[in-house]
């Protein structure tokens, strides 16, 4: 069963935003045990179900109503983490639903 982390995911411009998101994912890289997945849903319920197996936590990142900003601020940040990133552009979700929509970052905590 996937957990979801606590806390409200940022809002606002991206260029105020995206340090922010670096911080927070690494933070979140640092309590775990290797590699992450980074994308972005309009449907939280179904992009757990999909992490289930294969990672433990997620957290919202980024919320918007702009399919623009949250393609782009997902671009930034898979690119920043590309080394430790399983996601490929293909499997990283969807921003053609309703609004809104969220970055998130899935991983596994590490034990103990």
């Amino acid at each position: 069963m996937v957990s979801i982390a606590s806390g409200e995911p940022l809002t606002g411009h991206l260029h105020i935003a995206y340090p922010i998101l670096r911080r927070r994912i690494r933070q979140y890289l640092a309590a775990s045990r290797g590699r992450c997945r980074i994308g972005i849903t309009g449907d939280l319920r179904e992009t757990a179900r999909d992490c289930d197996g294969r990672y433990r936590e997620i957290a919202l990142l980024y919320r918007t109503r702009s399919p623009g900003y949250i393609r782009e601020i997902e671009r930034r940040l898979r690119d920043q983490f590309t080394d430790l990133c399983d996601t490929s552009p293909a499997r990283s979700g969807r921003s053609d639903g309703q609004p809104p929509y969220y970055c998130y970052v899935a991983w596994n905590p590490k034990r103990g």
